[in-house]
């Protein structure tokens, strides 16, 4: 098993059993006062409820609860039995706690990776094609000034966008594993130009351009974006291979299936 997988699963059994103890706690909070206490009889067994005292030295005081008690005595039962799974949770939480701040291996070989001339020598060798795709792209940033203003719609991922259209694209690249960036900085025949995303391919590793061209029905902005298709190509981007396009209109929007299907060309 992977270490991140192994790590993943310690993540949510460690959610899991800090859930667990919260319901639990809150029941034993505002169950009935008392301890339980069994005993075999000749008839078969009696409860009693043992109050409970801070005093020292102070003798431990039982009641005999009847048989119409049940309820009662199963309340009691519920919560010594709570208390003692707390005690068990309790001691796996604090040994998947250590366990995760201790197990950090592939951060440290990962971090090898960022050292001058080691992802050179070693990117293809101790990484699968979809994390190399993930660590190429940390040499990409979005350009956090262009059009600042205008991203105004939140994605899954937590940063914004300039419209809907951008954010299912961001949302489908997520979904499918694909490693990318927003509207980085880029010299494109000498011109710089802020594409829409820059993307790795998880299996070939090149370089791929994402343009959304959402009001290609305006003559002016149609002109200027076909003036940087032209830049793209003269640049030896060709669409449906390492540039990828999509359109829409405002009568003939852009959905989610046609987004999915620009994906799924990529990566066949």
């Amino acid at each position: 098993m992977k270490i991140e997988v192994l790590l993943k699963k310690a993540e949510e059994l460690l959610l899991s059993l800090e859930e667990d103890v919260k319901k639990k706690q809150k029941y034993v909070d505002k169950a009935p006062e008392g301890k339980l206490a069994i005993s075999k009889t000749r008839s078969g067994t009696e409860w009693r409820v043992r109050t409970l005292s801070d005093k020292v030295g102070k003798k431990r005081e039982y009641r005999y609860l009847r048989k119409k008690e049940r309820k009662l005595a199963k309340q009691l039962a519920v919560k010594e039995y709570y208390l003692r799974s707390i005690q068990d949770d309790m001691s796996l939480i604090i040994g998947l706690k250590l366990f995760l701040a201790h197990t950090k291996v592939k951060d440290k070989a990962i971090s090898l990776l960022n050292q001058t001339g080691y992802y050179d020598l070693l990117g293809d060798v101790v990484l699968s094609r979809k994390e190399q795709a993930f660590q190429m792209i940390k040499e990409y940033h979005t350009d956090e000034n262009y059009r600042k203003s205008e991203r105004t719609v939140k994605t899954v991922a937590g940063f914004c966008v300039r419209s809907k259209s951008e954010r299912s694209i961001v949302n489908l690249l997520i979904k499918n594993g694909i490693a990318f960036v927003y509207e980085p900085l880029l010299m494109i025949g000498g011109e710089e130009i802020h594409p829409d995303f820059l993307i790795v391919h998880p299996v070939t590793l090149e370089l791929v351009i994402w343009e959304h061209y959402g009001k290609i029905d305006k003559p002016n902005y149609r002109g200027t974006n076909l003036r940087r298709l032209d830049k793209y190509i003269e640049d030896g981007y060709i669409p449906d291979k390492n540039l990828i396009i999509t359109w829409e209109t405002e009568g003939y929007p852009i959905d989610e299936a046609d987004i999915q299907m620009k994906i799924e060309m990529l990566l066949s």
